[in-house]
């Protein structure tokens, strides 16, 4: 019963994975399976203009954000490609947006407490550009 609801689900979403650029995203980045690492579960983002509440995983590895949402295929995205670009508001709280991809496929908002958790990887990818 469980494979005929995820079905439904992605029948239904479907539109949005494209209006948002998580299609473009994952085809770019596309993410070989969960790694291993921090991962923060049910996580309430924003991509692009399309709001997805408490159902993005967001996994960081020293390599890079793994980011899957609701029935989206999963995108890996390597932190030399991804782009701070400050602050913002997410459901008028405090939170980071960060561009993905060279060049820039998507904008994802995060609230703060997920950007402060990822802001270590951030920093080691601007102290090291090359790695």
């Amino acid at each position: 019963m469980a494979g005929i609801g995820r079905a439904l689900a992605s029948i239904v979403w479907r539109p949005w994975y494209g209006w948002s650029g998580l299609n473009l995203l994952a085809e770019q980045y596309p993410a070989p399976g969960q790694p291993m690492g921090q991962c923060l579960e049910k996580q309430t983002v924003q991509v692009n203009s399309i709001r997805w509440r408490r159902t993005a995983s967001l996994c960081l590895t020293d390599q890079g954000l793994y980011l899957q949402i609701a029935t989206a295929p999963a995108a890996f995205v390597p932190w030399q490609a991804i782009i701070d670009q400050g602050s913002s508001d997410l459901f008028m709280l405090p939170a980071h947006t960060l561009d993905l991809g060279q060049p820039k496929l998507v904008a994802l908002r995060i609230y703060d407490q997920v950007y402060q958790q990822m802001a270590p990887y951030l920093q080691q990818k601007s102290q090291n550009p090359t790695t």
